[in-house]
């Protein structure tokens, strides 16, 4: 998978979670992708 995969699944999971600002929390996977990778395990997807 590549990283923009990764971003675009990112964005469609974030857009069914309730966030404040999800533009924020995709700015922050941006900034470091081992973020990205955390949460997508902490959320049980990876």
């Amino acid at each position: 998978m590549t990283l923009a995969e990764l971003r675009t699944l990112a964005i469609k999971i974030l857009k069914k979670k309730t966030m404040k600002s999800y533009i924020a929390q995709i700015e922050l996977f941006q900034d470091d992708f081992n973020l990205l990778l955390n949460w997508l395990k902490t959320i049980g997807f990876l």
